[in-house]
């Protein structure tokens, strides 16, 4: 640990990066000079193959279909609120309260919840989930 950690190896090890990072930042205004007369000259060119495009939209639907997942999911985590506050407030059952209304809101409310947890928690996302919103 003392090998490791020893000042002399810290600052050496150090010295070696600030090196290495002042190299990079040499080369940039060249690199970046080339990059420019390559635009300039009109020769860069795009390559996207299809499979990558098929790549890109899915994530963007991905993408999509979480912020409108999450979107529904606040809407009902309001209105639940609404109704819990209001029901407190006026102090009465309502017609709500001869149905199991607010715990049937409840246990949609968790399903959607564990649904985006499970969606967000993937690396393939909705591969493995049923997609909300059918392309």
């Amino acid at each position: 640990m003392w090998k490791r950690y020893n000042p002399k190896k810290v600052l050496e090890n150090s010295w070696v990066e600030i090196i290495g990072s002042l190299g990079i930042l040499y080369r940039f205004p060249k690199e970046l000079k080339a990059i420019a007369t390559t635009i300039r000259k009109g020769k860069l060119s795009l390559d996207v193959n299809p499979q990558q495009l098929k790549m890109i939209l899915g994530k963007l639907d991905q993408i999509s279909n979480r912020l409108s997942f999450s979107i529904m999911l606040f809407s009902l985590s309001i209105l639940l609120a609404g109704l819990f506050i209001g029901s407190a407030i006026v102090g009465r059952s309502s017609f709500l309260w001869q149905y199991p209304t607010i715990e049937a809101l409840f246990v949609i409310f968790l399903l959607m919840f564990v649904y985006l947890i499970h969606t967000i928690g993937h690396p393939d996302g909705n591969k493995r989930c049923l997609p909300l919103v059918k392309s």
